[in-house]
């Protein structure tokens, strides 16, 4: 509300006041008329008026300085007064001076003033602003609306400086590949000298150099605007000069601590940097980057660049020796803080509109995923059912060895694994050098063995989840080996941690996330039939993957009109036969005894609650694989009871009473 009643103040011009602008002076015995330049090398200026007072005797008078680059003192009667404002420690002090004449100092017919400046910086010998006597105990209205709309207006710009910095410096921090975040927030930064130097903040560190010091730092945040320019519209990037500039300018400032002489020169060099940049980004925002696809952003940067100019133009002016235009009252921090909004703005709808895009084409690339999955398992089916009918026929599978290409697409980097007839191996794909797991059979194979092989790169092609270890190929070599490429999981399997074994707290968010892939299995009518420590991967941020099915069967569903089919795919399953044992018999359901043809949902469950009992006590629930002891007749004791009941469901001999493995996990998780 204050900087609203400034600034109408400031545009009205008077607050009703009777105010006198003080512009004949004296100095040095010669008559001279503000604002002019009053002094030359001299290090004290000193300036003398005889004020008739007219209507202003015996009434309290402040005089009022708008605007003045040096330490300045008030002589009545050769007497020095008491400043109203404390001009602080600083070389400059402040720059809006005002003093109070008290009634009983004014019962004469005429003041007799004395303004002493310090003559010690490039622009103090320069008074570009009317001293103003008023009759009130603070200054009249306008300067006063002046003086505080100069400090309102950059204490606001620089507060959205600094935000504007913070916001755009995380962003780069987070994705360095957006270099015009990195631009921007430089040029916020660097911006901020400005409403600093009219916060009377820059006197501090800089001394006498703070006008060069600023005016250079502006020069580098336009240099900083002119590149995020070139990075925003993706037009190449500017010369390398224009930073060469920068760094003249910067060695100049360092060099003025030595010969003053050359601070003037530096900063009308900044100055005239600033303005070329100004000039040189209206060229590119009306040529080159209305030919790009980001044209319409031009638009909006093109005004901001104006304002900007507009912002500068006075206390250029002012700068190169002309009067102040407006009479004290800056807008050039005004200026940066609208021309950094305007662009922020600008490149946030540029962000969403590229985030739309990205999520469109994300959206594009699911359906496409989609169908590759499609295309891999259809291709698996048809691969793992011509195999099947190669009866009694053997092949060697070979071994690879490292920096081999498989089907000139893979290169081998290392092996991972072995076990049973199949080897694992890390390889990297060409095309964009990504990592995969590539698993071959090896040594003498049947077409049946081959088939199962198939079968896994079609289970696992058919189903989608974050527990279930992706495939993303399957092909024969050249060498006519048959080969699977998996996602690579930076890990270990279960198997191999066992000595987390019977800490509960570390295995209960595994056993919930095994739970969840076996669910979404099941879901597909897919039956994992060897699901055990060894086929569980675990990566290192303890993300559960679950992998080898090789022997997994589609289970037939039967829909409610009596026709029996198996899901995507009407066909009975070849590779079961009926009385055969698939598996590994520690983890098998006891009901398996009679033959692997006997598989549905449930004797996964039981596998998963012989995992989650290991797991949670370190201990085998039972005293041997009860599936030997059921096929045997002998009878199995119960296992020792544990805290979480669900598991001791899975555990269940009678199939109907065991939990589905969605039950399980949901149980688990809220335990």
């Amino acid at each position: 509300m204050r900087l609203v009643t400034a600034v109408a103040l400031i545009a009205l011009g008077c607050g009703g006041e009777r105010v006198v602008e003080l512009r004949d002076w004296r100095v040095e015995g010669r008559a001279i008329s503000l604002p002019a330049k009053v002094g030359s090398g001299a290090p004290r200026i000193e300036l003398h008026t005889e004020v008739p007072l007219g209507e202003l005797r015996g009434q309290t008078l402040t005089l009022a300085i708008p605007q003045i680059e040096a330490r300045t003192t008030l002589l009545l009667a050769n007497q020095a007064l008491e400043p109203l404002d404390d001009p602080g420690p600083g070389w400059r002090g402040d720059r809006a001076p005002r003093w109070r004449i008290p009634s009983e100092r004014t019962n004469v017919s005429s003041l007799s003033l004395t303004l002493v400046v310090d003559n010690s910086a490039p622009q103090s010998s320069r008074l570009s602003t009317v001293p103003r006597l008023s009759a009130t105990p603070f200054g009249d209205a306008r300067f006063k609306a002046t003086k505080r709309f100069n400090h309102v207006s950059s204490a606001i710009a620089f507060g959205a400086l600094i935000g504007m910095f913070a916001t755009y410096a995380v962003l780069w921090i987070l994705d360095r590949k957006r270099r015009s975040h990195w631009h921007l927030a430089l040029a916020a930064l660097l911006g901020t000298s400005s409403p600093l130097l009219w916060l009377d903040a820059t006197q501090y560190p800089f001394g006498r150099l703070e006008l060069v010091v600023v005016a250079v730092a502006l020069a580098l945040a336009g240099f900083s605007i002119l590149e995020s320019y070139h990075e925003h519209f993706e037009l190449p990037p500017p010369p390398r000069a224009t930073w060469a500039v920068g760094a003249v300018l910067v060695a100049m400032t360092v060099l003025s601590t030595v010969v003053p002489s050359i601070a003037a020169l530096a900063g009308i060099l900044a100055l005239l940097s600033n303005y070329t940049v100004i000039l040189w980004g209206f060229v590119l925002l009306v040529g080159p980057a209305r030919r790009t696809k980001r044209a319409a952003d031009a638009y909006p940067m093109g005004l901001a660049l104006l304002a900007l100019f507009v912002s500068t133009v006075p206390t250029a002016l002012w700068r190169f020796g002309v009067d102040h235009p407006l009479a004290g009252v800056v807008l050039t921090p005004l200026g940066m803080m609208l021309f950094l909004l305007i662009h922020s703005v600008t490149l946030s709808r540029a962000y969403v509109a590229t985030t739309l895009e990205l999520d469109a084409r994300i959206d594009q690339l699911g359906v496409l995923n989609l169908e590759l999955r499609r295309q891999v398992a259809d291709r698996s089916q048809k691969l793992a059912e011509a195999l099947a009918r190669i009866e009694g026929v053997t092949s060697v599978q070979r071994a690879f060895a490292e920096g081999d290409l498989v089907d000139g697409r893979y290169r081998v980097i290392r092996g991972i694994g072995s076990g049973g007839m199949g080897a694992v191996y890390e390889v990297e794909r060409l095309a964009d050098q990504k990592h995969f797991a590539l698993k071959v059979l090896r040594g003498e194979t049947s077409g049946h063995a081959l088939s199962r092989f198939a079968r896994e790169a079609e289970i696992a092609a058919r189903i989608d989840h974050p527990n279930l270890v992706s495939v993303i190929d399957v092909d024969v070599a050249e060498s006519g080996s048959l080969y699977i490429v998996m996602e690579l999981v930076e890990g270990t399997s279960l198997e191999n941690a066992r000595l987390r074994y019977g800490d509960a707290e570390w295995a209960r968010p595994i056993i919930v996330q095994i739970a969840e892939g076996l669910a979404a299995l099941h879901r597909e009518h897919v039956i994992h039939r060897d699901l055990k420590p060894a086929n569980v991967l675990i990566d290192k941020q303890q993300r559960v993957k679950i992998a080898d099915f090789g022997i997994s069967a589609l289970r037939e569903v039967v829909d409610p009109l009596g026709a029996t089919h198996t899901p995507d795919a009407p066909r009975s399953d070849s590779l079961t036969q009926t009385g055969a044992m698939l598996g590994t018999p520690m983890y098998m359901a006891p009901e398996l005894w009679r033959g692997a043809d006997r598989a549905n949902e449930a004797s996964d469950v039981f596998s998963l609650g012989l995992v989650a009992y290991l797991l949670l006590t370190d201990h085998y629930p039972f005293a041997g694989p009860p599936i030997y002891d059921v096929g045997a007749g002998r009878t199995v004791a119960e296992p020792p009871p544990i805290k979480d009941a669900i598991v001791l469901r899975c555990l269940s001999f009678d199939p109907a009473k065991r939990p589905s493995a969605a039950e399980v996990a949901n149980a688990l998780r809220a335990s």
